[in-house]
């Protein structure tokens, strides 16, 4: 704590005192509290996670503190921490009987979807001198209140769409 103090101390810009001269009496006043506090939860802190690794406890979460009104100003402190640690559970799989086991098969029109999705998602937008059947409109639409949505419209999804395939831009 005293060495932190200097440190504060040496860095001290404080009117009426040259940088660095400022007196240890008024470093402590204004500082000894705080320093006190960061040094000796950081001690705390690095002793809790040795002893847990010494003793090989298998913690579920952090500990948590349960002290509330701490003396700062005295030598010796009491702290209380909650641990939470892990539960050994051991389950006897031979006994468990009705596992039900779930096979799912995807149909050609839900791959094709999710691959569409993908594509509008993280593709690459880029003009087309013609357009075919692959192509995609992004229609923007702008609303009295002014806000703006995207439409992402494909030439396959339209009624009637090869009188689009073979149009170039601007026709």
């Amino acid at each position: 704590v005293n060495q932190v103090l200097n440190d504060y101390r040496k860095k001290m810009d404080m009117p009426g005192f040259r940088k660095g001269k400022v007196p240890m009496g008024i470093v402590k006043k204004k500082y000894q509290t705080a320093v006190v506090v960061e040094e000796v939860s950081k001690m705390v802190s690095e002793d809790l996670n040795a002893y847990f690794k010494t003793q090989k406890f298998e913690l579920l979460a952090d500990p948590i503190p349960t002290h509330e009104n701490i003396n700062w100003e005295g030598e010796n402190f009491n702290f209380n921490f909650e641990v939470a640690l892990k539960p050994t559970v051991k389950i006897d799989l031979k006994k468990i009987t009705n596992i039900v086991k779930a096979e799912i098969k995807a149909e050609d029109k839900d791959i094709q979807a999710q691959i569409d999705q993908l594509t509008r998602q993280y593709g690459t937008m880029s003009n087309q001198e013609e357009i075919s059947e692959e192509s995609t409109f992004i229609l923007t639409c702008k609303s009295v209140d002014d806000t703006q949505k995207e439409l992402f419209l494909s030439v396959s999804e339209f009624k009637n769409p090869k009188q689009f395939v073979g149009q170039k831009v601007g026709d």
